[in-house]
């Protein structure tokens, strides 16, 4: 598959957002704005669907202006199911965020940023991405660019060395911003192996999907302190200090609780402060 391939359904699902909203036309610069793809790769695809008969170049323009030429609006519906892992937990709606970051990658590289870094994991195979939101027929680890969701979390599948595994989040309130983080998390979860602060069978644990008769697996230590994976030691321990408000024994909170807390703390300070 050339890079023209991978984003030539991004650009299809532009064009059909365009002629729902009523626009006569698109341009190579709407669609470097859009989508973050470079004007001349824009150029090549918005050909390619003027060759589909999808597009028309407007008045023998050289300057990238097509005209649409759909006969009626083509659209996808509100969203697909997802299937989430039984074992992990799941965000309320009214929890979740808008990301204080602003990940600054569109949908499209968001997904692919999943795809690759587990190509980079030796002895991975069968990796099946998903989210709410509707995904390509010609790429079905991939959503199309802009259609809408029901549910923002994201989900990857994937078989090691022939155990079954998945990662998830749904932490944040589009799909974009859910596998951005995903990534991060695989990411480090492989850079924390190489550098040997961690065991590979340590954090390799935490993503096997469990046998029936298997207990829950234990929230991440972000999800315990309520932080994303970028979070600084100034936010660890903001959020620490906010959760031992009511989890510490003196307080109200439970024994069990204290130490989950404690233990949260201590594993991400040594993370993003590995010399402290």
């Amino acid at each position: 598959m050339t890079i023209y391939d991978d984003h030539l359904e991004d650009v299809r699902d532009l064009v059909r957002e365009r002629d729902r909203d009523g626009q006569a036309c698109v341009s190579t610069t709407q669609v470097k704005r859009e989508l973050g793809i470079d004007g001349r790769i824009g150029g090549r695809l918005l050909a390619r669907l003027e060759d589909e008969g999808m597009l028309e170049r407007w008045g023998g323009s050289s300057c990238g202006v097509y005209r649409i030429m759909l006969e009626k609006p083509l659209v996808t519906d509100g969203g697909e199911p997802i299937d989430w892992p039984d074992t992990f937990s799941r965000t309320a709606p009214e929890d979740r965020q808008s990301y204080p970051g602003g990940f600054q990658v569109t949908r499209s590289e968001a997904f692919q940023n999943v795809l690759d870094e587990l190509a980079r994991w030796p002895g991975v195979t069968d990796v099946q991405l998903e989210s709410g939101a509707e995904h390509q027929k010609t790429n079905p680890n991939k959503p199309y660019a802009r259609a809408s969701f029901d549910h923002p979390g994201v989900v990857v599948y994937f078989t090691k060395d022939g155990e079954s595994m998945a990662a998830a989040c749904d932490r944040w309130d589009n799909p974009r911003d859910n596998a951005q983080d995903l990534y991060h998390y695989l990411h480090e979860t492989r850079m924390q192996e190489q550098r040997g602060t961690v065991t590979a069978e340590s954090e390799y644990r935490k993503l096997r999907l469990p046998s029936a008769d298997s207990e829950p697996a234990a929230p991440s230590p972000y999800a315990v302190l309520g932080v994303g994976r970028d979070a600084g030691a100034e936010e660890i321990r903001g959020a620490y200090l906010e959760k031992m408000q009511t989890a510490h024994p003196d307080k109200g909170g439970s024994e069990e609780e204290f130490k989950r807390v404690r233990g949260a703390y201590e594993t991400l300070l040594e993370e993003v402060s590995p010399d402290a």
